[in-house]
C-alpha cells in the first residue's frame, strides 16, 4: 500500500517494468479508473485519473507532463479517511477530457478539462451527471451517460442523459424508455445500467435489453427483449452480430442480432 495511485509502464514485449508514475497525497488506492493513450497539443499522453487528480504522463519515461488537481470536498460527519471513489474512464477528445469524480458520502459529478500549452483548466461541471461506475461514451459531438442514485449503486438503473460536449448543455434525458406494446398501448421500460454505442444505436441493458437510434434530439425504440434477468455492471459487447451479456447473478448470455 503506497500513498496515491501508482502507474506502471510495461514492455508489452518482456513484460519488464520500464517506468511507474506515483501519484501523491491522496489516498492508499489506485482506484479504479483505466488510463487512456492519446494525443493532446500534438504530445503524446497517457491520461489517468487518481482520485482527486487528473495527469497527463509521458508515455515513454512516465514522467509527468501537466496535472489538475480538483478542490477537495467538504466531508460530512468529519469523515476524512478516504478521498471518495473514480471508477470511470475518462473521454477525451482532442484538447477535452470529459471525467467525473465521486466524494466520499456524497453526490459525484462530471466534468470537462481543456488542456492548452501544457496547462489544464476546468471548462464546466455538471452536478447532474453522477455516473458512479459505468463510463460515459462519446459519439457524434455528445456524450452520454447515466446519472446514478447515491448510495444505491447496486440497483444500478438511473437516469440516461445526453450532453453537448463542447458547450456542456443538456440535450435530453429520461428515466424510461417509452414503447408501444404489441396491442398498441404504451410501455415504460426502465432506462439504462449499462450501454454501448454502434452505428448510431444505443444498446442499453436496464431491467429490459433496449436496441434504439440515438442522436441530440432524443432516441428511438427500435427493439427490446426481456431476458429475465437484470444488468450488472458490466457493459453489452457486439461483436459479429451477437450481444454478450453477463446478469447479476454471473450468468452470461449470448443473443444472435444479425437477422432482421
Amino acid at each position: 500500500r503506497l500513498d496515491g495511485g501508482m502507474l506502471l509502464g510495461l514492455d508489452r514485449k518482456t513484460g519488464q517494468e520500464v517506468w511507474r508514475s506515483l501519484q501523491p497525497g491522496h489516498d492508499t488506492f489506485g482506484f479504479w479508473s483505466s488510463p487512456v493513450a492519446c494525443t493532446i497539443d500534438g504530445t503524446a499522453c497517457v491520461v489517468w485519473l487518481s482520485c482527486l487528480s487528473v495527469v497527463g504522463i509521458a508515455p515513454n519515461d512516465g514522467k509527468t507532463l501537466w496535472r489538475y488537481e480538483l478542490a477537495p470536498p467538504e466531508y460530512p460527519l468529519g469523515r476524512d479517511d478516504h478521498r471518495g471513489t473514480v471508477a470511470t474512464t475518462p473521454i477525451v477528445v482532442g484538447n477535452r477530457i470529459f471525467a467525473q469524480y465521486h466524494p466520499p458520502y456524497m453526490r459525484g459529478f462530471s466534468y470537462c478539462l481543456e488542456v492548452s500549452g501544457g496547462k489544464p483548466k476546468v471548462l464546466y461541471k455538471l452536478p447532474d451527471l453522477a455516473a458512479w461506475y459505468h463510463s460515459c461514451i462519446f459519439y457524434d459531438g455528445c456524450v452520454y451517460g447515466v446519472d446514478q442514485p447515491i448510495g444505491k449503486p447496486s440497483e444500478g438503473v438511473g437516469i440516461l442523459q445526453c450532453y453537448d460536449l463542447q458547450s456542456g448543455r443538456m440535450q435530453w434525458s429520461t428515466d424510461t424508455f417509452d414503447v408501444e406494446s404489441d396491442a398498441g398501448e404504451p410501455t415504460r421500460l426502465k432506462a439504462s445500467d449499462t450501454f454501448m454505442i454502434a452505428n448510431g444505436k444505443m444498446i442499453s441493458w436496464g431491467r429490459e435489453l433496449v436496441v434504439a437510434e440515438v442522436n441530440s434530439r432524443g432516441y428511438k425504440v427500435l427493439a427490446v427483449a426481456d431476458l429475465g434477468h437484470s444488468a450488472h455492471w458490466t457493459v453489452p459487447v457486439l461483436c459479429d452480430g451477437k450481444i454478450y451479456c453477463r446478469t447479476s447473478r454471473g450468468k452470461l448470455l449470448c443473443l444472435d442480432v444479425r437477422k432482421p
